[in-house]
């Protein structure tokens, strides 16, 4: 179904010569809506894996991967394929043009478009607005960093359409176009591996508001001088969401819905509450999406009860404050199950958390759980320190959780870190993690 974005990109790529680069999700949504807009073109794909091409006809496989990306005229590059590979710092150094699903769909429905980033809790965050959205009977669309890419909502969009788009720092990396209301929630030190620097990142977060102009928005959390820096530099109309004169000043928060409870519970409701009062969404309609709202899965996600133990699923805390406000958000933490990749951040919080929360026992994969247990070690006497037991397999960390809470108590898996290595991705972290609960809970039973 032809859309503005096909008419955009028949306009702006006609006739050029295209790669795609990058071919999982959103690659192959990129493949789609470039083939709904060029149906008699041919396109070529690139992938460091073996690709299945037998679903897209209309696309040839070029090899070697990031090999002669200078035949090409543009290449749309999916998130997660830095800009400081050497090969695609030469080709934009020769006058190459590398463009993203995100910056061609902001080049078109920009207006229509909420965007919402940070270190932690955009995924929530987004989902919240969205749900607020839902609730006003509204006509919102959701999708982006989430797992839905921005290409998959073009059929849907309607002139009236209010999108919300979560945004990771990979895909803000390459945008020229920011969106009309942009909501930066928090920065902590992240994906360096991919950056390089932690100013490396923040360019990139910068990029959310980095194109608005004076009739555009930002709301960003004043606590982070780091934000604070980016707010000074807008066009944008920037509010400190945190501030309640700021939030007061605009109509964006009333004293009702201050009083709902949910708005403790949900760290962050106060940025969309925010946002939705601006899109025209009424209080009933934000106090019931508060109110029924359910948190995300492997988010702080409570797995149940198993032989008297509480297990608590929080895979995608990725980064060491994620790790403390989990740690902060449950009456009692007895076990602890962290460690992962190790992107060189500093771990001393996670450590000091963990002492002065008199966790007993914490659980340590590798690599980053060798480092967590010299920060603790370091700072405790031996009389004083939690039992530490590191493991290499997800059975070992959960078997250990049953040994050690013979009469019940609550166990927490809160990784600060990410979950490459010994696990595909944190959902095949949390996916051994529930399996190994259940089985072995099961097995006890047996006894």
């Amino acid at each position: 179904m032809p859309s503005l974005l096909h008419d955009s990109l028949k306009k702006i790529y006609k006739g050029k010569k295209l790669l795609i680069l990058g071919f999982a999700r959103e690659g192959k949504s990129t493949a789609r809506v470039l083939h709904e807009a060029f149906p008699d073109s041919r396109f070529s794909v690139m992938d460091k894996q073996a690709v299945d091409l037998s679903d897209f006809p209309y696309l040839t496989r070029q090899e070697p991967y990031l090999a002669n990306l200078g035949d090409f005229d543009v290449i749309f590059k999916t998130a997660g394929i830095p800009l400081s590979e050497p090969a695609l710092k030469e080709c934009l150094q020769k006058g190459g043009v590398i463009t993203s699903e995100l910056n061609e769909f902001l080049r078109v429905y920009a207006l229509q478009t909420t965007g919402v980033t940070g270190t932690k809790g955009k995924s929530t965050t987004s989902a919240l607005l969205n749900d607020m959205l839902r609730a006003a009977g509204d006509d919102g669309l959701h999708g982006g960093n989430i797992g839905i890419p921005a290409f998959d909502l073009v059929d849907k969009i309607k002139p009236s359409s209010m999108i919300i788009l979560e945004m990771s720092s990979y895909q803000l990396e390459t945008v020229e176009f920011s969106p009309h209301i942009a909501l930066l929630l928090n920065i902590f030190p992240e994906h360096l591996d991919y950056h390089g620097t932690l100013d490396g990142y923040l360019e990139a977060k910068a990029n959310i508001t980095r194109f608005q102009n004076q009739s555009d928005l930002l709301f960003y959390d004043g606590s982070f001088p780091t934000l604070t820096a980016i707010a000074a530099k807008t066009r944008a109309w920037a509010i400190n969401f945190t501030s309640a004169a700021e939030l007061n000043a605009i109509g964006a928060f009333t004293e009702d819905l201050a009083k709902l409870p949910e708005i403790i519970r949900l760290k962050n409701a106060p940025a969309a509450i925010a946002i939705a009062r601006r899109l025209g969404v009424a209080d009933d309609a934000i106090a019931q999406a508060l109110r029924d709202f359910r948190p995300l899965p492997h988010r702080l996600e409570r797995v149940g009860e198993f032989k008297g133990i509480e297990f608590y699923d929080d895979t995608l805390a990725t980064v060491p404050e994620a790790t403390i406000a989990a740690v902060n958000s449950l009456p009692r933490v007895d076990v602890i199950i962290v460690g992962g990749y190790d992107r060189g951040i500093d771990y001393s919080s996670v450590a000091d958390k963990i002492v002065r929360a008199r966790i007993p026992y914490v659980i340590l994969f590798p690599t980053t759980g060798e480092k967590i247990a010299a920060l603790i070690k370091a700072q405790t006497a031996e009389r004083q320190a939690p039992i530490l037991e590191s493991v290499s397999d997800m059975e070992a960390a959960v078997r250990k959780c049953f040994e050690f809470l013979p009469r019940g108590g609550t166990v927490l898996l809160s990784p600060a870190s990410p979950s490459f290595g010994l696990f595909k991705d944190y959902e095949d972290k949390s996916s051994q993690y529930i399996s190994w609960i259940k089985t072995l809970a099961a097995g006890v039973d047996k006894h």
